[in-house]
């Protein structure tokens, strides 16, 4: 299986299901089944965010015409499979009447539902909304009936968790987690979405088992956990830690102590043979004393706690010891600090990873470069 998966427009997801599928009910209805498992399963699991789930849950579906119904109402029914007496509530936002055959038998899968109208739905509490009444494939504007309906469902205030199938519908009801089904489209990962999309979950279906191959214009991909298989397993018992690699972490100030500290505990739990943290003089003492797994270097710091550029050469004197680099959690925005992180970045001839603070060196080191 392929880790890298690409980010799609909607456009390129749309050939891709088409390729993949072309349009057989057998292979179209495979796919919807294993994304209402994996659905299902999902937001079992995201739930647990917020508490338990009762043993008689409340589901609200808001259904329209399309396969995203069907996926939402599979995803009911692996839900009812684990809680057999939820209360399973079907809201057809754009009524029955066009929905299609595979829709229909989804439906059929549901041995307990009852159909609902909104006024219902907004009387009721849930625990539970599963959103799959539009998908990639609608065009606005959007009727004023359907508008009204979304308003109100993101306003209800009795729904505890709210997810979407693939996009939440016409980007306007709001979701908890969106959750992308076989693709990942874009839309969910544009800034101007963040506030209706929630937390973005991928549900990967199959789709990438062999390289993608289709045009990709989002430019940015998904690395999945299974990056990480080659790294599951036991190490030699007989191995010196000096195997595993040797990090130097040059963060913090001492006004984000604790995002240092969260960096160092996290490198340790990593399985890295050796940790040594470049950190503000002020710090070192301190927490020396809470993290003496690592090894700690007092950093000279300017007047505001942030680490000062003279300190370069403490750094620099010992990256031959080195395997890889860290910095930016807690380092604050200080001129001279971000400048120091420049020209390391820019000398050292290791892998660097950069995070929060240092981003902001991003765009400027590609200026540069």
């Amino acid at each position: 299986m392929n880790t890298f998966i690409p980010i799609l427009t909607c456009e390129e997801s749309a050939r891709l299901e088409k390729q993949l599928l072309e349009n057989n009910e057998e292979k179209i209805w495979s796919a919807m089944s294993k994304v209402g498992h994996s659905l299902g399963q999902a937001i079992l699991k995201d739930f647990s965010e917020i508490g338990s789930l009762s043993l008689s849950p409340h589901i609200l579906v808001l259904l329209g015409t399309g396969h995203n119904a069907g996926d939402a109402l599979l995803s009911a029914n692996e839900i009812f499979k684990h809680f057999p007496t939820a209360k399973i509530k079907l809201l057809f936002a754009l009524g029955m009447e066009k929905i299609k055959p595979l829709v229909e038998k989804a439906l059929a899968t549901l041995q307990v539902y009852e159909i609902i109208d909104l006024e219902t739905a907004l009387n009721s509490h849930f625990d539970i909304s599963i959103d799959g009444i539009l998908g990639m494939s609608f065009h606005p504007p959007l009727s004023t009936t359907l508008i009204n309906l979304i308003n109100q469902i993101n306003q209800h205030p009795n729904i505890k968790f709210r997810a979407s199938v693939d996009i939440p519908s016409g980007l306007l009801l709001k979701a908890d987690f969106s959750y992308a089904t076989g693709t990942a489209k874009s839309p969910l990962f544009e800034d101007v979405n963040k506030s209706i999309v929630g937390r973005i979950r991928f549900l990967d279906i199959g789709f990438f088992d062999t390289p993608y191959q289709g045009p990709h214009s989002f430019k940015e991909f998904l690395l999945l956990p299974e990056v990480l298989e080659p790294l599951k397993k036991l190490r030699d018992p007989l191995a010196d830690k000096r195997k595993f690699g040797h990090l130097f972490i040059i963060s913090g100030s001492r006004n984000y102590p604790g995002a240092l500290m969260m960096s160092v505990r996290s490198a340790i739990t990593s399985g890295v043979g050796l940790v040594t943290a470049f950190a503000p003089e002020s710090l070192v003492s301190s927490f020396a004393a809470e993290a003496p797994e690592a090894m700690w270097v007092p950093f000279p710091e300017t007047k505001s706690g942030s680490l000062a550029l003279p300190g370069k050469h403490l750094f620099m004197e010992n990256l031959h010891k080195a395997t890889a680099i860290l910095s930016g959690p807690g380092l604050g925005q200080n001129s001279e600090t971000l400048s120091l992180i420049s020209e390391i970045v820019r000398e050292a001839p290791l892998p660097i990873c950069l995070d929060a603070s240092a981003l902001a060196l991003v765009l400027s080191l590609l200026f540069l470069y």
